[in-house]
Order: C-alpha cells, then sequence, then structure tokens
C-alpha cells in the first residue's frame, strides 16, 4: 500500500483493467445491489485462475478486499467496484482466499504506517462480520500457526489480529473459542520480543474487555509462574508490565496477592519491583499494604542475615516508591515518614534508601516537596544506628546534588531547623549537649554544608547571609574537630571573603561568631589562613558597632595563641589607639590587647612590651575613665609579662605603685597593680609581696570607693594565685587581711560585697588565716548578712558558711567560736547558723550566684 491514495487509486484501477481483459468484460456494469453477491460467474472464475494461476489469484484479490477498507473514499469506492465486478459471491471468496488474506492482514496490521494498520483492522472486522463463525477457527488457527513461526514483525501483526478479531466478535463468539484464544494470548505475552508483548497486551486488553475476570485466573499464574526462571523472567516482567498499562485497576490486586504473599520470594520481588516501575499501576491507594509487606520482609531477611534476599527486597521496595505518581506523593510521603519513626533500625534505613531512590530516579514531581524530605533526612542523623545515619549522609548528598547552586538559599533555614531538632533529640536522649552522631559519619556533612556555604556566598540577602553564617557555627559547634577536618577550610575561606565585602553589621556578626567556633574546633587546621583572619579580626575591632567589635575581640583571643606575627598586631592596636577618633573603637582595641597580653605576653619580646607599657602611660592620663581602667590593666600584664624581675620592679615602682595622689590616679594605678597580680607567674608575686602588699594596703584603706573596691578584689585574685600554688603564707597576707573588717564599714554595697567575697576567697583557700582571726571577722560579717541590700545580704550568709567551715558538713569550728562567745550571742549565731546557713547547705547553695 502506497502512503499517496491518488498511486493506491490507479493501481486499483489498473489492476481492474487486468482482471476486466481476462475476464473479457467491459468493467462498466452496475454493481448496485447485494454487497454478497457479484457480477461475476463462475466461468470467468475459473478463467482468472487459469490465467494468474491459483495462489496469484487468491493475493490478487486478498490485496483487493483489503483496499475495499481504504480510508479515502476513492480508493475505497473503486476497489469494490473491481471486487463485484470479478467475485461472483463475496463470503464463499473470502473462505478460498483466506490464509492469503490473513497473511496480508498481519503484515498490514504489524507496519509502522498507522493508516495501513487501520485499513487492516477494518478489513479484518469486515471478515469476521460476513463469515462469523465460518472463519473464526481458521483464523485462529492461521494466527496460532503465525505466532509459532513467524519473524517479530509478523507475530506483532498476529497479536494485533487477535485483537481486531475480538473486537469485531460477539461475546458468545469470544467465549466459544476462549479455548483456542487463550493460549495464544498467554503465549504472545511471554514472547521474547517486547514489540509483540506490547500487541499482546492489547489482545489481552480486548479478551478481558470481552471476557472479564476470568481472562486474569486463566493467563496471569502462568505469567507469575514464568517469574521463578531465570530464562523467562525478563519476558514475564515485561509482559505484565504491558499487560497492567491496559488493565492496571484490575490486574494490579491480582498481581499484589500473588507475588506479596508472605514469605515473598526473590524472584517475585524482584519481578513486582520491575512491574511497578516499568509501568504506572494504581500504587498509591496500595501503598499502606505493600511498603510494611516490604518492611517486614526486609527485617526478616535482614535478622536471618540473608543479605542477598534482604538486598532484593530493599530493591522491590525502592522500586515501588520510584513508580509512584505525582497525584499519590502525599500518601507516599505519609508512609515513608512513618518508617523514619520506627523502633526498627532496619526499617528506617530501608526507608532512608528509599528516599534517596525516590530522589535520584522517581517518576513523580518530587522536586516541590524538597523542602520537606530535606527536613525528615536531616532531623533523622540524630539517630543512634551507624548503618542509617551512613544512608541519610547519602541521601542528603544525592538531594543537595540536584539543587542549583543558586537556588540552595531557599532551604537554609529548613536544614538549620531540622539540625536544631536532631541536637535536642541528641541532648534528650545523652543528658548532655552532645554532638550530632549524623555530621560526623564519612560524608555526613557533604550533603548539608553546602545548602549553607552556596547559600552564604550567592544570595544577596542580609537575613539570608546572617542565617547562613550562624549555621555554619552551629555545625561547627555540633560535630567532632576530626569529622570537620576535611570542611574547615570549605568554611572559612567564603567567611573571610564576605567579612571583606561591604555587608551589614548583621552578617559581619554572624561570621565572627562562626570563626570563633571554627578556631576553637580547628585551631592548626586554620593555621593557612592565619595572615587573613589577624587582617579580617582587626578590620572587624573598628566597626561602628559594638556587638561586631566584641566578637572580633573573641575571635582575636583564640587567633593570637596560634602564634601570629604579634609584633604588626600590637602595633596596630597602638597605633589605632592613639590615632582614631571613635572612643568605641578605642576601648575595644584596649581591650584586645589586653586579651593579647594576658594570652601571649609572654612570648613577646621585652622591647615590645616596654614600648607598649611606655606609650600606654604616656596617653592614659588623658583617656576617658573606661579606656583609662583597661590601659592601667595593660600596663600591669605588660610588666608580669616581663621576664626580668629586676626591670619587673624597676618599671613597677615608676610607673604602677608612684604616681600623682589625684584619685583618677589612684585609680589607674589600682586598676594597673589588678592586671599584674592577675597574671604574674606566682614566684615572681612570692618575691615582690613586700612591694605588692603595702600598695595593696594603701588601697584597701583609701577613702575613694572605686580605688578601695578594686584593691580589695585584687588582694583576692592575689589569695588565690598563691593558694592554688601552696605558696600562700599568713605573713605575706596578714597586714592586709586585717583590714578587711573595716574596708566592710563602707557605704558602698559594691565595696561591701567585694570585701565579703576576698574574705570567702581567703577562708577556702587558705582557712589557717582566717580562724586565727574569726573573734574580729564572724561579727561583722554576719552584721553584713543583715543588711537591707539583698547582694550584700546572700554574699555574707556564704561568707558565713566557709569562715565557719559549715560547706563539708564540718561544724566543730562553730561549736567552738560558740564556745567563745557569750550566752546570748552563742544563742542567736547558732540558731541563724541552724535556720539560714544549714539550710543553704543542704540545698547546696553554699556558693555566691555571682562568684
Amino acid at each position: 500500500m502506497d502512503e499517496r491514495w491518488r498511486i493506491r487509486q490507479s493501481s486499483v484501477q489498473l489492476l481492474g483493467s487486468l482482471l476486466f481483459r481476462i475476464v473479457g468484460a467491459s468493467g462498466k456494469a452496475d454493481i448496485a445491489g447485494n454487497d454478497d453477491e457479484g457480477i461475476s460467474t463462475e466461468a470467468q472464475n475459473a478463467t482468472i485462475i487459469r490465467t494468474l494461476g491459483k495462489s496469484r489469484r487468491d493475493s490478487v484479490l486478498a490485496s483487493l478486499f483489503i483496499m475495499r477498507s481504504d480510508m479515502h473514499q476513492a480508493v475505497k469506492t473503486e476497489s469494490l467496484h473491481v471486487w463485484k465486478s470479478v467475485v461472483v459471491n463475496t463470503p464463499h471468496t473470502l473462505m478460498d482466499i483466506l490464509p492469503h488474506l490473513t497473511t496480508q492482514l498481519i503484515k498490514c496490521l504489524a507496519s509502522s504506517d498507522v493508516e495501513r494498520r487501520q485499513v487492516a483492522g477494518q478489513a479484518l472486522g469486515d471478515v469476521v462480520r460476513r463469515l462469523n463463525d465460518r472463519v473464526l477457527p481458521t483464523l485462529l488457527k492461521i494466527l496460532q500457526q503465525t505466532l509459532d513461526t513467524g519473524d517479530t514483525v509478523t507475530r506483532q501483526g498476529a497479536c494485533l489480529g487477535l485483537s481486531e478479531l475480538m473486537r469485531a466478535s460477539s461475546r458468545a463468539q469470544v467465549l466459544q473459542y476462549l479455548d483456542s484464544l487463550l493460549p495464544a494470548v498467554r503465549q504472545a505475552l511471554c514472547d521474547s520480543e517486547e514489540e509483540v508483548r506490547e500487541a499482546a497486551a492489547e489482545s489481552f486488553n480486548e479478551l478481558h474487555h470481552g471476557v472479564g475476570a476470568r481472562v486474569i485466573d486463566d493467563i496471569m499464574p502462568n505469567l507469575i509462574g514464568s517469574l521463578a526462571s531465570e530464562d523467562t523472567y525478563p519476558s514475564a516482567v515485561h509482559g505484565l508490565s504491558q499487560i497492567l498499562k491496559h488493565r492496571a485497576n484490575a490486574v494490579f490486586p491480582y498481581l499484589l496477592q500473588k507475588l506479596l504473599k508472605s514469605p515473598i520470594s526473590e524472584f517475585n520481588a524482584r519481578g513486582f519491583g520491575e512491574v511497578a516501575k516499568s509501568s504506572e499501576p494504581p500504587l498509591s491507594k496500595y501503598l499502606d499494604r505493600i511498603l510494611p509487606t516490604l518492611y517486614d520482609e526486609h527485617h526478616n531477611a535482614a535478622v536471618a542475615g540473608q543479605a542477598g534476599r534482604a538486598a532484593t527486597m530493599e530493591q522491590a521496595a525502592c522500586d515501588v516508591v520510584c513508580a509512584v505518581s505525582t497525584d499519590g506523593f502525599h500518601f507516599l510521603l505519609q508512609e515513608l515518614n512513618g518508617g523514619l519513626v520506627s523502633d526498627d533500625a532496619h526499617v528506617r534505613r530501608l526507608t532512608v534508601r528509599m528516599f534517596q531512590a525516590l530522589c535520584q530516579n522517581g517518576a513523580c514531581e518530587w522536586q516541590q516537596h524538597t523542602a520537606t524530605i530535606i527536613s525528615s533526612l536531616v532531623v533523622m542523623t540524630a539517630d543512634s544506628d551507624r548503618e542509617v545515619l551512613l544512608a541519610v549522609a547519602k541521601a542528603l548528598d544525592v538531594i543537595a546534588k540536584t539543587i542549583p547552586k543558586e537556588n540552595m538559599a531557599v532551604f537554609i533555614t529548613t536544614v538549620r531547623d531540622a539540625l536544631g531538632v536532631a541536637r535536642n533529640k541528641v541532648s534528650k536522649r545523652n543528658g548532655d549537649e552532645a554532638t550530632v552522631p549524623g555530621l560526623e559519619v564519612p560524608g555526613g556533612l557533604s550533603g548539608i554544608l553546602p545548602f549553607f556555604v552556596n547559600g552564604f556566598m550567592l544570595s544577596g540577602n542580609t537575613e539570608t547571609r546572617q542565617s547562613a553564617a550562624l549555621a555554619m557555627g552551629e555545625i561547627v559547634s555540633m560535630t567532632q574537630a576530626t569529622a570537620l577536618q576535611s570542611h574547615f577550610a570549605a568554611m572559612t575561606g567564603p567567611l573571610i571573603r564576605i567579612f571583606g565585602e561591604r555587608c551589614p553589621w548583621q552578617v559581619k556578626a554572624a561570621i565572627l561568631q562562626s570563626l570563633a567556633l571554627l578556631l576553637q574546633k580547628g585551631s592548626q587546621a586554620l593555621k593557612a589562613f592565619t595572615p587573613q583572619l589577624l587582617s579580617t579580626f582587626t578590620k572587624g575591632l573598628k566597626d561602628s558597632t559594638m556587638v561586631v567589635r566584641d566578637r572580633a575581640i573573641t575571635c582575636l583571643e583564640k587567633l593570637v595563641t596560634m602564634g601570629p606575627k604579634l609584633e604588626a598586631l600590637v602595633n596596630e592596636l597602638l597605633a589605632d589607639i592613639s590615632q582614631n577618633p571613635d572612643d568605641g573603637v578605642k576601648v575595644s582595641m584596649l581591650t584586645a590587647l589586653l586579651r593579647t597580653m594576658s594570652l601571649v605576653g609572654s612570648k613577646m619580646t621585652a622591647q615590645l612590651i616596654t614600648t607598649v607599657i611606655m606609650d600606654l602611660n604616656g596617653m592614659v592620663d588623658r583617656m576617658p575613665n573606661d579606656q583609662a581602667e583597661i590601659a592601667a590593666q595593660v600596663i600591669g600584664v605588660g610588666c608580669a609579662s616581663l621576664t626580668d624581675k629586676s626591670e619587673v620592679l624597676r618599671i613597677l615602682s615608676e610607673v604602677v605603685l608612684k604616681g600623682n595622689s589625684g584619685w583618677e590616679s589612684r585609680v589607674i594605678r589600682a586598676n594597673a597593680l589588678s592586671g599584674f597580680v592577675s597574671v604574674a607567674p606566682v614566684d615572681l608575686l612570692v618575691d615582690l609581696s613586700n612591694a605588692v602588699m603595702p600598695a595593696l594596703v594603701a588601697e584597701i584603706t583609701d577613702d575613694k570607693v572605686q580605688v578601695k573596691q578594686i584593691g580589695v578584689q585584687t588582694l583576692g585574685a592575689f589569695v588565690n594565685r598563691l593558694s592554688a600554688s601552696n605558696k600562700l603564707s599568713e605573713s605575706s597576707i596578714g597586714s592586709a587581711v586585717g583590714l578587711l573588717p573595716q574596708a566592710l564599714q563602707s557605704d558602698s554595697a559594691d565595696v561591701k560585697c567585694a570585701t565579703l567575697r576576698t574574705i570567702k576567697r581567703i577562708a577556702k583557700s587558705s582557712p589557717s588565716v582566717t580562724l586565727s582571726r574569726l573573734s574580729t571577722l564572724v561579727p561583722v560579717v554576719l552584721d553584713m548578712a543583715k543588711d537591707r541590700h539583698v547582694g550584700v545580704k546572700l554574699v555574707a550568709e556564704r561568707c558565713l558558711i566557709h569562715l565557719l567551715q559549715m560547706s563539708n558538713g564540718k561544724s566543730d569550728v562553730l561549736s567552738k567560736y560558740l564556745q567563745s562567745c557569750d550566752a546570748e550571742t552563742a544563742k542567736t549565731l547558732s540558731e541563724y547558723a541552724k535556720r539560714v546557713l544549714g539550710r543553704l547547705v543542704s540545698d547546696g547553695q553554699e556558693s555566691d550566684p555571682d562568684e
């Protein structure tokens, strides 16, 4: 059949002319009337056979009959005219040429040309309608023989012929010849060629339409049985898949019942997964049966140590989730989320792998639910099973790779919130601020960090950048340093880079907070970034926002211990202190210098330390009080950092212990001495105690509240440091301790609190010093316990506990002291100790809240 209808029409006309010449007819006779009766005679028919030969005659008439069903009316009319002119009786002729006609119809039905297939289908239907039961047995026999012996195209055409035959037959006729139809369809469904199986599925569809459920019971068991053999497995799977494409609603429940009947064989599980993946069955409404069954089978196989069977069940489950359509996705998500919270680790592990398979090969549009999936999986990083955690890491990595970098910022809040939930779960389970285990398995951060890093780098939104920067810090705090080792550079580089750009203070503060955590966890890993970090932090110290400056100080405090070039840093800080017009920046610079000197002053050269002391000493008198206080402490710390004792004594005497008599100068000197005592080596403090203690005595007896308070606090620090090294002696501090009761007479609540805390420190670290002075200390401290100021009262109560050594459960000190008191005082103190102090001890509140 040519594609052009005019060629077909001309061919029919030429064929008619040939036949008319053979029989000696004009071809102009009237052909109206009964369609089954022609105007030819038996003699003319015999002439055609004698001239062309029977086989050729049958082939020509078969082609002519097919052309009667042509889609173009002109061809159809011309074909009918020729047919009736050369045929005596149509039914009789059709029976005579049936083998040739069937062969041509099969070829046409297997054609890739749609029009040709339609013509062949109509022609076959015409044959069945005309001949009814007379032709069906013969046609079925020919089609069956074709399925047995024909090539791929021919077998495909035979299947399509079966479909057309059943479409043209009545239900009674289909039932009558069902025993012949079933084997043919069954055989075709298991054919080795996909084209044949597709055509056979159409035949199955027509058969089911005509017969109903009986065809399922007759054909499906054979197909399902074929799954058990490696040889027939592929064709059986494809056959089932093709059937489901046409009759999913009718066939799938049966398939579900047979293939997922426990215990499920590996072949059945594999086949079910393949069928689900390669067709479109109505999975969503059966997920509550399918997935629990596969969960149970996977669990049983895993527990029994049947790794191969467990893997097969897992693959089947993954195939199922990948086949779920978009319409059924919410049912799937509900089932999978249920699996994630299962008590069975095998179920949780399988569910995570199903999520991974869904995001890799899923047929549905899962991307619109990406946030929900990510959140569910990130929360699973808190799981206690290592295999589950490894599966989560892989799944998140797969999802991260499907999302363009520029779109990752959208999910920052989702991931961050989910990590918070995971951390809370771990803390609740372990009872502390433990790290999140899912971040520490191999690849645990690969699927999470990209959201924060790319969102931070590529987003221009302030809130997004701030959230991303903070999230990186949270990741660091949730993860052990060993797991972070390969990720330090990936986080640090972007943070430094963005800080160098023009960005709001909120982003800068977040960056510095995360960098501080990175330095704390990976100091050595970040050593290569030391110059860039130093530049970043000094730039942060000059920021106009105090939060940024404070966090820069914290970062710098951690960085200086990693060995940067201290001389350049100190000189830059000194220059800014003297030149920067912003008082807030100057305070931050002085604070940074103080922290630096306190931590690594011993590593500085004597020349650099002396430069710091002299430069600040020349500026301190002109500074506002807040700056002068810090500068004085830097001077004291600088003195303590010198290694030459004589040089220390010289500078201490010239700069710290002497000065004009103005109260501002006395405050500065007191702060400087405080700084010196806080960091000086203990041996140096012991050696210089004869110089230090007179200065402390003068401060404690000073009439200026600020000086007195600093002096008392410095004495407490002096006692703590010497007692920690077992080098405290009563002779070294006796003169100053004796003045403490006098200091308690101050009108300042701050001085009172500072003095009480110092007495308490001495009582805790050197009880021998206070035991000898109980008669003078207890009465004044007891008076303080009755003070109207709540803060003074609370500190005094706790100071009494340690003075009387009640914190460790002993009462002999109290008993002995009560014996030395008059009866009224003893009674009052005894009742007070029992009613107030004893209760504080039993409640564990013997420590000062602000201690």
